[in-house]
């Protein structure tokens, strides 16, 4: 059950607080959404009993300012693991209400890395393979200079930037990377023109899509793709892009399958994997480099509904294959990938000369200054995101907090201390400032529920136009229709679910 329609801003955060009891004591979530793509900016899992409590939840959007967005209440499964805490019942809710309290300052200057590089002479070198950059607002703007005339151009009609590679030399490639607040990070490249090497026996065909396709290639697909799965999809090749069209995701990750076969990997050879993509809805996508007698090479990518170039470098120690599956997969992936449609372009392989060396530490998004209401309780990892340049297993959980002195019962500025360390023991600092003030200080709010205390009774309907809230089911999720009925100080809204369904928002 929700209301969309409201526009977010960067940073912002809101005290959401509601009455609520169930007939059955279970759990419920509260979410901010983007809602277009439906992504989460902001969840919360709250226990409701069989008696009337006023509940408060803080939400706050981390990711960039959006013009659509919903809070709303989801009474599906919202835990897999904890089944139990999500019984089918009667939910009553009333005085919805919702505060904007303050927003979250951005003073960090955006990341950056981008390795040196060495290529052959007259070899295609495209400057962004490799470079990974980002900022804890959203994806930064980025210049690419050299002080050497010509070596640099870029095209206003394609967005992309090529490099000069007809004259062997040591060049300097300057990065510039601003984010929308005008913080800024200068990062030099070196780049290697040699007079020849060796190109990659791992070999993409019609990487760049130009040839279309709208059957697969029967297996082994050796000279173009090939594509299978017991999910339910359509794949075509067709103007220069490769679309992938999810229906059903079948519950494995091979459900849907993109691949070549039979192609080379060479022992000792180190292998820069780059691809362009998107999706319409936000989802995972999944690459694998698989044969038989080998343990499978697998990259795990996060797409969104905006083109972005994906990286992957991989050193192939073992003895040569020549049987291998290069694949892409868009089943169901960790169990959270949306049927949706998934679009490819560029896939290159390229060989270099060694991994790309880490030295560079981990980063912590989203640890900037923070404001709380007195007498809230405070999440020290609340809005916070770990990242680094080459090891992707980090998580939130890997943030570990040497020190935390907030003391919400008590206006006044704290502050938290964390670290961070990734696999090659590189290791981050980060101090948080955290700001306790009281409900006077916070700001007013500019989001209004319509019929949030349900008096009037505005119709509770599935339609996403509505003009009061919103219910909707989804993944096997079932529910009564909504009912006003009195109780409390008058009318609450009554959502009986029969069917929690197998996610959040069944």
């Amino acid at each position: 059950m929700n209301q969309p329609g409201f526009i977010t801003e960067f940073g912002a955060m809101y005290k959401f607080t509601f009455w609520a009891k169930a007939d059955q004591a279970r759990d419920i979530a509260v979410q901010l959404q983007e809602n277009e793509g439906w992504l989460v900016l902001s969840n919360t899992t709250v226990s409701i009993t069989t008696e009337w409590t006023q509940y408060e939840v803080i939400l706050i959007n981390a990711e960039r300012s959006y013009p659509k967005a919903k809070i709303g209440f989801f009474f599906g499964l919202i835990d897999s693991l904890n089944p139990d805490n999500s019984p089918a019942t009667s939910i009553y809710i009333d005085d919805v209400t919702i505060e904007l309290i303050g927003y979250v300052k951005d003073d960090v200057a955006p990341r950056i890395y981008a390795p040196d590089a060495v290529v052959a002479i007259t070899e295609s070198f495209n400057p962004l393979n490799g470079v990974r950059y980002g900022d804890s607002s959203k994806l930064p703007y980025l210049t690419i200079t050299s002080t050497t005339p010509g070596l640099v151009t870029y095209s206003s009609e394609t967005g992309l930037y090529t490099v000069d590679t007809t004259v062997a030399g040591t060049y300097v490639l300057t990065y510039t990377v601003t984010d929308m607040y005008g913080n800024e990070t200068v990062y030099d490249r070196t780049l290697v023109v040699t007079d020849g090497t060796e190109s990659s026996s791992l070999q993409v065909i019609n990487g760049d899509f130009t040839v279309d396709q709208t059957v697969p290639l029967p297996q082994p697909a050796e000279t173009g793709w090939g594509w299978h799965g017991s999910g339910s999809f359509i794949t075509t090749i067709l103007e220069g892009i490769a679309k992938i069209d999810v229906f059903n995701t079948w519950y494995q990750f091979y459900g849907t399958q993109f691949y070549e076969q039979n192609r080379v990997l060479t022992q000792g050879e180190t292998y820069l994997i780059t691809f362009m993509a998107r999706a319409d809805e936000p989802r995972l996508l999944q690459m694998n480099l698989e044969a038989s007698g080998m343990t499978t090479v697998t990259a795990i990518f996060e797409l969104t509904t905006e083109w972005q170039q994906f990286t992957f470098e991989y050193t192939h120690k073992t003895e040569t294959k020549t049987n291998v599956k290069f694949a892409f997969f868009a089943g169901n992936i960790h169990g959270i990938s949306a049927p949706t449609s998934v679009y490819l372009d560029d896939v290159v392989v390229e060989r270099i000369f060694a991994l790309s060396a880490d030295t560079e530490a981990p980063q912590i998004w989203g640890a900037e200054e923070y404001f709380i209401i007195e007498g809230y309780e405070f999440d020290p990892l609340v809005g916070l995101k770990a990242w680094d340049n080459q090891d992707r297993s980090l998580k939130l959980e890997h943030i570990v907090i040497v020190s935390n002195d907030v003391d919400t019962s008590t206006p006044g500025i704290y502050t938290v201390v964390y670290s961070l360390t990734d696999s090659s023991r590189n290791t981050s600092i980060y101090t948080r400032t955290v700001n306790v003030i009281t409900a006077a200080e916070a700001a007013v709010t500019r989001i209004n529920f319509i019929d949030g205390d349900f008096e009037a009774q505005v119709p509770i309907t599935a339609d996403d136009n509505n003009q009061g809230w919103t219910l909707k089911t989804g993944t096997g999720g079932v529910v009564d229709p909504a009912e006003f009925v009195a109780d409390r100080e008058g009318t609450v809204a009554k959502i009986t679910v029969t069917n929690v369904g197998t996610v959040p928002h069944g």
